[in-house]
């Protein structure tokens, strides 16, 4: 949020000092994954939230370098150490649940990930970062795990369960009750999965990471018949409802839209996903929770998520606007998304080479459409770094 809010560094220094005044009993490294209130037991760590914290620092010695209270650069590298030391598998080379996990304990292990901590891209910029290559064994490692999972118990949806158990052995869905509730589900540990797959795909061109991410996004396009609104909180493998689940929640939705950004054919899968969560509905089921997730998901969208470890390049489309053959008085909206460049984005769209005043959005809408409208529409994104790319043209055609 640097480039857009002045008080940026101020906010993630004092979140920054409330994780350090706040870590895990077992490797000080890591933070809480649960702040006890008084008269409450301890808690010790969870392998996402970390995870974030890590790659939150990178950002940060990225942007600020050493001009402020922290070095940042040194908290990354001793978080990233411990989130090695104890929390990836020390055979498996997969997450584990946290630090309190053993590594050949019984039922939590080495073996039983949790799969929304597969992150790829995370991985990979660790290992640009830190030049320790067993970041990218874990990436390969987790990318290979959900092959096997797809295939052998999903092969229809993508859908990939909370938690899964003997990964290197006889991969299987966690037993429901394993650590939480609908365990062996697509439930809210799974929903973030497309979006931290397509991350990978966007960022660094996995082309792996891509085909897994989308067929989990085109089966919810094809299941809710490209309403968003359809999506519900939770699913078995095979895309039957869980009970329960008969309400809307971001959490399901958001990761969706990342996923879709990597399918230029449903762009207005895409928009719809995206509308759907740019205003939550009055009857959707929301705290911190769907908050969090749906604004890292928006921040992927909007082009304003990048990797401080790869050199500063122009932003890639990966979302171009299309020809639209409309009639005088329907309204109309061009779209374009990209990823890759160093945020903020800045977005100039253009009608016939004429920059369009006020147009500077990754949409642009015209209300009510005239003949005057038709003609060629591109737009211009350009990063902070002054790297900038342009769209094709797309034709407005006015019957």
């Amino acid at each position: 949020m640097a480039g857009y809010d002045p008080d940026a560094q101020t906010i993630f220094d004092g979140l920054l000092r409330f994780a350090l005044a706040n870590p895990s009993p077992i490797d000080h490294r890591l933070m809480l994954w649960h702040v006890p209130v008084t008269g409450e037991s301890g808690a010790d760590s969870a392998f996402d939230g970390d995870a974030d914290i890590a790659y939150g620092l990178m950002l940060a010695h990225a942007q600020w370098g050493a001009n402020g209270a922290y070095n940042y650069n040194a908290f990354a590298h001793s978080w990233i150490d411990g989130i090695m030391a104890s929390t990836i598998g020390p055979q498996s080379r997969l997450p584990m649940l946290g630090d309190w996990v053993e590594p050949n304990g019984d039922p939590h292990n080495q073996d039983s990930p949790r799969s929304s901590d597969f992150m790829p891209g995370h991985f990979r910029a660790w290992a640009r970062f830190t030049g320790n290559l067993t970041w990218d064994t874990v990436a390969s490692n987790c990318a290979s795990l959900i092959n096997v999972m797809q295939a052998t118990h999903a092969p229809t949806t993508g859908l990939l369960p909370d938690f899964i158990q003997f990964a290197r052995t006889d991969p299987k869905p966690a037993y429901n009750g394993f650590l939480e509730v609908h365990d062996d589900a697509f439930y809210y540990n799974a929903c973030r999965d497309p979006w931290r797959l397509a991350v990978d795909a966007l960022i660094n061109g996995n082309a792996l990471s891509r085909e897994q991410a989308v067929k989990m996004t085109e089966w919810a396009r094809v299941k809710t018949s490209g309403n968003p609104e359809a999506i519900r909180a939770g699913y078995k493998l095979d895309g039957s409802n869980i009970s329960g689940n008969n309400y809307f929640s971001s959490n399901f939705v958001s990761p969706m839209a990342v996923a879709a950004l990597l399918d230029p054919a449903h762009a207005a899968w895409l928009e719809s996903l995206y509308e759907s969560v740019r205003v939550i509905p009055a009857q959707a089921d929301t705290d911190y929770f769907e908050d969090t997730i749906t604004l890292m998901c928006l921040l992927v969208v909007s082009g304003d998520f990048w990797d401080p470890t790869l050199p500063p390049v122009a932003p890639h489309l990966v979302q171009q606007p299309v020809n639209i053959v409309t009639q005088v008085g329907k309204r109309v909206m061009f779209t374009a998304s990209a990823a890759g460049g160093l945020p903020p984005l800045r977005y100039q769209w253009f009608h016939n080479t004429k920059p369009i005043s006020g147009a500077t959005t990754r949409t642009y809408t015209i209300a009510s459409v005239t003949k005057a409208s038709a003609g060629a529409y591109d737009v211009v994104i350009t990063g902070k770094n002054g790297k900038s790319t342009t769209s094709r043209i797309a034709k407005l055609t006015v019957n």
